[in-house]
């Protein structure tokens, strides 16, 4: 008789259910929380990245500033990140009068533009912000 009362209380007994479907689920919302963190930080990195690349080519494409003048622009742009952020642009040839287009290329190792190291997103690779314009004549 003992034994059925004892077993009929932990049929009866649920109050530690609540804390373990707590304890299940936590680790899903944080990881989906954090995922959002660093994909959302990761984009803005980019985003600012492409803006400093339009307004070096737009400068050089207008003839307002040449390639050292448009990269000292755009690093000032980008000064506020603690980055290493490699400059490249291809220039108009100059023997070549129908080629008239500026590409401004930013980039920086992905690892460096996250936030946080988990999840494990954004661990290799580059964010590459390309911008082509045509010389005006």
């Amino acid at each position: 008789m003992l034994q059925r009362s004892v077993l009929r209380k932990f049929r009866r007994a649920n109050g530690g259910a609540a804390a373990l479907e707590f304890a299940l689920i936590v680790p899903v919302l944080l990881t989906l929380l954090f995922t959002t963190i660093q994909f959302g930080s990761v984009v803005f990195v980019q985003n600012n990245m492409v803006n400093a690349a339009r307004e070096g080519a737009r400068r050089m494409a207008a003839a307002d500033a040449t390639w050292a003048e448009a990269q000292t622009l755009m690093q000032g742009m980008l000064s506020n990140w603690n980055f290493t952020f490699q400059y490249g642009a291809v220039l108009p040839n100059p023997a070549n009068p129908a080629d008239r287009d500026i590409t401004v290329t930013i980039q920086v190792p992905a690892a460096q533009a996250r936030i946080v190291s988990f999840p494990p997103i954004f661990n290799s690779g580059n964010l590459v912000a390309q911008v082509t314009m045509r010389q005006e004549s």
